[in-house]
């Protein structure tokens, strides 16, 4: 994948500088514009890298056990574990009340998914009126028409992942369930045969009677995955395998 990014950019930089020769343009402009271009590359892939692992660092703590987290926090650095806390206080945390116990999604990840419902209708709302009120032949106005309805539909699907994560999983020693917003449950009891499947590619782990039954989706971005996933393999009476968890 580098090779390939050295391949273009070199390509890209010598096309640069045969449509300068070609138009005449002054070469140190050129030049200077180009190593602006590489250092602005440079500093956003350190950027992108200190990110990544400022969040890898939020995600282990979002699932980790109350306990684990807050050992976990005391071992970061002052100014980091400040900044961290304040994302998982405004995550909202795993309940316990006697031994049922329950674990919602993070609501920065209700946030964002949000954020997305209303931006992605902005962008439908937008192309529309470009299409009915910017003056363009008819098919040319068949773009934004289309950008509108792939923005709808993506509206749609931020819509539905905005409602799954409402859901909150809740465990207790003799059944594990999936609550949703409208009043909804599903439900697998413990007191039967259960089968723990790992389906890292859409991040979960599913614990259900039978593989072709839907069972019970236990997402790894839950607030204190860990601990639902110890609970579950407890009270189903099998070892769960925790090497399926997102990698860090």
């Amino acid at each position: 994948m580098n090779a390939k990014k050295a391949i273009l950019t070199v390509g890209l930089f010598g096309a640069l500088v045969v449509a300068a020769l070609y138009l005449g343009l002054n070469p140190g402009n050129l030049a200077a514009l180009a190593v602006g271009a590489v250092v602005s590359n440079w500093r956003n892939r350190k950027y992108k890298q200190r990110q990544s692992a400022f969040w890898s660092i939020v995600w282990q703590l979002r699932q980790a056990s109350t306990a684990d987290r807050q050992r976990m926090l005391a071992e970061l650095e002052p100014a980091l574990q400040a900044r961290v806390t304040e994302i998982l206080d405004r995550d909202g945390s795993n309940a316990t009340q006697g031994d049922i116990e329950q674990f919602p999604f993070p609501r920065g990840l209700r946030r964002f998914a949000t954020r997305v419902y209303w931006a992605t209708w902005a962008v439908a709302v937008g192309m529309l009126l470009v299409a009915a009120f910017v003056p363009a032949p008819l098919w040319l106005r068949c773009v934004p028409v289309v950008v509108a309805a792939i923005s709808a539909y993506a509206a749609w699907l931020a819509a539905r992942r905005e409602r799954s994560f409402e859901s909150i999983i809740e465990v207790t020693p003799f059944r594990v369930s999936e609550l949703f917003p409208d009043g909804r449950m599903r439900t697998v009891l413990f007191n039967q045969y259960l089968e723990l499947h790992n389906e890292p590619a859409l991040q979960r782990l599913r614990v259900t009677p039978h593989a072709t039954d839907e069972g019970i989706p236990l997402d790894f971005r839950r607030m204190g995955f860990e601990r639902m996933v110890e609970l579950i393999s407890l009270y189903g009476h099998f070892r769960a395998n925790h090497s399926s968890a997102p990698a860090s």
